[in-house]
């Protein structure tokens, strides 16, 4: 079964990974993709929202930046 919850983790964990090392190597964009693929139910929601934060701050766009911060 593909949709176990370790399974599930390890993507959202992989994701989180991969858009931090894109908002590293200031690449805010490309950071956002993998950041949203993290699930909100999962235990990296939180890690994910604040760094779809950063990107949008990185790109200056504070409207947006916000919307993510205020659900943490």
């Amino acid at each position: 079964d593909p949709y176990t919850e370790e399974l599930s983790s390890l993507r959202d964990k992989a994701n989180l990974a991969l858009g931090y090392a894109y908002l590293q190597s200031q690449q805010p964009l490309a950071a956002k993709r993998p950041l949203q693929r993290v699930r909100l139910a999962g235990p990296f929601s939180n890690k994910a929202l604040l760094g779809v934060g950063w990107a949008d701050a990185e790109i200056e766009d504070y409207s947006r930046a916000i919307v993510p911060w205020m659900e943490l």
